[in-house]
């Protein structure tokens, strides 16, 4: 999250969608200063508390409870965000939970993400350090709650943040900026990357009934992803 008071634009770093990129590209074009609050996870490698976890991918609903701004700013400030295709986010949230650990199991992808879909195994905080308590009686991930993408957008129901396809951030950070965007230094926290059959739909690697259980877990994300046009 940036939130640049002296710039009035607040930044929202949505999981999984070239977040901690996009930080680093604004941060670079318009360095934080006085009353400018930033909070960044890169270049800081995982694990992350979950202090630094829930400040970096700040909702609107936590800025606000925060006192970090007041409702009536998304009115006057720059506030923009960025979506991506729910499955290809879904997908990629788990293997950076399986490349740092977060998953800890010798299941193959597949089942392990039949086990997730059917609830057996709650879903883990993808890069967050597994407590040594739990981690002592516990070979599994501990609770964690799937965060929508609609949750980075709205507040009391309402979108006070504007969303952009992911694959356009140079263009609009370009925009919000003021400046012309050359070079982009990618940062990507899964340096073991995701299998090329992930990157098929779902179909091609989940049974029928997972595929459709996977898209009907990710209904409410795919509405709001498919009413943002590029």
């Amino acid at each position: 999250m940036y939130l640049s008071r002296a710039n009035k634009f607040l930044y929202v770093a949505v999981p999984r969608t070239a977040s901690n990129t996009t930080q680093a590209l604004l941060t670079s074009l318009v360095p934080p200063t006085g009353d400018d609050l930033v909070f960044k996870l890169y270049p800081k490698s995982p694990p992350y508390s979950k202090a630094e976890l829930q400040h970096y991918h700040a909702t609107p609903s936590l800025i606000i409870e925060n006192n970090w701004m007041q409702p009536s700013d998304f009115d006057t400030y720059t506030s923009f965000g960025f979506v991506r295709d729910p499955i290809e986010r879904w997908v990629s949230t788990f293997f950076l939970a399986r490349s740092t650990g977060r998953l800890m199991s010798n299941k193959d992808n597949v089942e392990l993400m039949q086990e997730i879909l059917d609830g057996d195994i709650t879903w883990p905080v993808a890069h967050e350090p597994i407590p040594t308590r739990v981690k002592k009686v516990l070979p599994g991930p501990v609770q964690f709650t799937w965060r929508r993408m609609l949750d980075f957008f709205h507040l009391r129901g309402k979108q006070v943040v504007d969303a952009y396809h992911w694959q356009d951030f140079r263009e609009v950070v370009g925009d919000v900026t003021g400046q012309t965007v050359t070079d982009t230094e990618w940062v990507d926290l899964n340096r073991a990357g995701i299998p090329d059959e992930f990157r098929q739909p779902p179909e091609k690697w989940l049974s029928s009934a997972y595929a459709l259980k996977l898209r009907e877990r990710l209904r409410d994300d795919y509405d709001f992803y498919e009413k943002q046009k590029r």
